[in-house]
């Protein structure tokens, strides 16, 4: 017959292996839900464990993300209203449409265009990102809409801005691949440039010239005519 002692012995070795067992599958359970109340559980119901540095640490950065991504949020929707804004007083000034509202579109497009030009994807030539299918950000928008808006005045005065405009390098997805066997979306994608098209169209109806987005042709138009 087995000892006393030899039996509690085995039993702690079980209870161990069971334990270690539970703890391995409750880690593996935090990591597949990869949140912070799922770590916080973990270490509430494995204090000291092998895996509660790592827990911790994933607890930290996932909040650190989760900051980051608020503030991203708070800085869009604050972009969002300043373009609202900036649309009233755009479609205001347009219809409006007298030498003096017509300077202000310029200038307001001078200054959103400074911007853009100080930015690295302007300065080294690379486009940045696509920002969705046929979309612009906040910003872009508000560019788009002052160089329709000043196309409409046909008052020469925008043409040298409206030139700026053709090197913006906000660009839109304009068509992607689709697999319908795999239902796989993307690659494939082709961009579009809104805002150039935005401002080639307005330099044609203030104009009545058609150099599309050729900006040298339009800049030696431009020096020929501007007196």
């Amino acid at each position: 017959m087995r000892s006393v002692s030899g039996m509690m012995a085995a039993s702690m070795i079980a209870i161990l292996a069971v334990g270690c067992a539970s703890v391995k599958e409750d880690w593996a359970a935090a990591r597949n839900r990869d949140s912070v109340p799922a770590y916080e559980r973990f270490v509430s119901q494995h204090p000291g464990s092998q895996f509660e540095a790592d827990a911790q640490q994933r607890i930290s950065r996932l909040k650190e993300k989760q900051v980051k991504q608020q503030q991203a949020q708070r800085e869009y929707e604050e972009a969002q209203l300043a373009h609202q804004r900036a649309i009233e007083e755009i479609d205001k000034l347009a219809a409006d449409a007298s030498p003096e509202s017509v300077d202000k579109l310029v200038r307001m497009l001078e200054k959103e265009v400074s911007k853009v030009e100080s930015r690295p994807e302007f300065t080294t030539g690379v486009s940045g990102g696509a920002i969705a299918l046929w979309a612009l950000t906040p910003d872009g928008e508000t560019r788009q809409s002052l160089a329709q808006a000043l196309g409409k005045t046909h008052n020469r005065s925008a043409v040298p801005v409206l030139i700026r405009c053709l090197r913006d390098p906000e660009r839109s997805i304009q068509t992607f691949r689709v697999n319908y066997r795999s239902g796989a979306v993307g690659g494939g994608e082709t961009y579009i440039y809104l805002i150039r098209v935005a401002a080639a169209q307005a330099l044609k109806d203030v104009t009545g010239q058609d150099f599309e987005q050729d900006i040298d042709k339009w800049q030696g138009w431009w020096q020929q005519n501007k007196d």
